[in-house]
């Protein structure tokens, strides 16, 4: 649709040219300034040339943001000017007109053809539209729906039953050994606690031998031969 945009009392046009519907008005969307004028009246006026040259003004009707441009103003190619009244809602004498815009129209090739209204051409095209889609797709769509639902319950009873598991194949052969991996840090000593009549031999790094045993236990008898040998001696 063609827009008319006002800026105050300026009007721009988003068509240089505005073509004929048959006999039919043209519908033109009007987007108002929001910052000047926003409660006033709107009264659109279009203006042609006749065919025997006599200019003519005519006052569009206007609905919902749309004016339309009479039919008549199609009747040959030429200028078609557009402006805009405000009138003051609280002062009728106060009457604000915007500066005329023009753009060129092209004249109905079928002036005689009485184009159906806007509701028919709706309904006509809706029932167009309902007919080929049933007898096209309707009856291929259910088909394929149907085969969907068959697929989406087959898979789920697949998976609920375990059908898609297969037997466990035989096992693979066992890769190489890998790489040693670095040594660890050497962790914290152990705490030794001899029992009662047991008695454990600790040597350290330096060559020192020592024993450990229970504070209630005798501690061990050592001798030591000719050769340097320690023994310890057990009681018979």
């Amino acid at each position: 649709m063609i827009k008319v945009t006002r800026k105050g009392l300026t009007l721009t046009l988003d068509a240089a040219i505005i073509p004929a519907q048959g006999s039919a008005d043209v519908p033109v969307q009007y987007i108002n300034d929001m910052d000047a004028y926003k409660d006033y009246i709107i009264v659109p006026k279009i203006g042609w040339y006749k065919k025997n040259g006599v200019y003519s003004v005519a006052i569009a009707r206007y609905s919902n943001k749309v004016f339309k441009i009479p039919a008549e103003a199609f009747g040959q190619d030429g200028i078609i000017f557009i402006a805009i009244e405000m009138t003051d809602p609280k002062d009728a004498a106060h009457i604000e007109v915007t500066q005329q815009i023009t753009a060129r129209c092209t004249p109905a090739p079928n002036g005689t053809v009485i184009l159906p209204s806007k509701d028919k051409w709706q309904k006509v095209v809706a029932d167009f539209v309902k007919q080929y889609m049933d007898s096209e797709f309707e009856t291929p769509a259910s088909e394929l729906i149907e085969k969907q639902k068959e697929q989406i319950a087959y898979i789920q009873n697949a998976l609920d039953t375990g059908a898609f598991i297969g037997p466990r194949g035989p096992q693979g052969i066992q890769g190489g050994t890998g790489e040693k991996g670095e040594r660890g840090e050497r962790g914290d000593s152990g705490v030794i606690t001899a029992a009662n009549g047991v008695f454990t031999f600790v040597g350290d790094a330096a060559g020192n031998l020592y024993c450990y045993y229970a504070d209630s236990a005798a501690p061990p008898t050592f001798e030591v031969d000719e050769n340097g040998d320690i023994y310890m001696v057990i009681p018979g």
